[in-house]
């Protein structure tokens, strides 16, 4: 089940939405899938909004046969990286590498943090995660900056 939350903020005479998160919400029973009530939306914003859920849910399933931990690059991603490397080489493409943008952050997860599982709550990985990369990004602009974002974080365990 998908759930949304929507930020907004006034700004003179009206609202403006400033920020929106969508969560996955599992059912889960002696450490197997639960399946979840079904909803059923009757109004046509409620019937909107589930198609806009169902149109995500098709997006991150996509998203997931592309993912670059399980498929390799096709011949024109390959060739791109190439011509990357080559620019970056030669000295016509300009930027920082990435490596010189490298920072780290430690946090001390207390039991606060926690969920059930004994694990850290996605959201305040995500919060933690946008403060570290604008941070980075005002160290390398050098000026305070106005974000406006559309973040995506998807999380996934790295080791089997």
């Amino acid at each position: 089940m998908e759930v949304g939350i929507r930020i907004s903020t006034k700004s003179e005479n009206d609202w403006k939405r400033v920020a929106r998160a969508f969560f996955i919400m599992v059912s889960r029973r002696e450490g197997r899938a639960e399946e979840v009530n079904p909803l059923t939306p009757k109004t046509r914003e409620e019937q909107s909004r589930f198609k806009e859920g169902q149109e995500r849910q098709r997006l991150r399933r996509e998203m997931s046969r592309y993912n670059i931990l399980t498929v390799a690059p096709d011949e024109q991603e390959s060739k791109l990286l190439h011509s990357l490397f080559l620019d970056i080489r030669e000295g016509t493409l300009k930027g920082v590498s990435m490596a010189e943008t490298l920072r780290q952050s430690t946090r001390l997860m207390h039991p606060q943090f926690r969920n059930i599982h004994n694990k850290i709550f996605g959201g305040y990985l995500m919060r933690e995660a946008f403060e570290l990369a604008w941070n980075i990004t005002y160290l390398f602009a050098g000026t305070v900056l106005i974000s406006s974002a559309s973040i995506i974080c998807i999380f996934m365990s790295l080791w089997k």
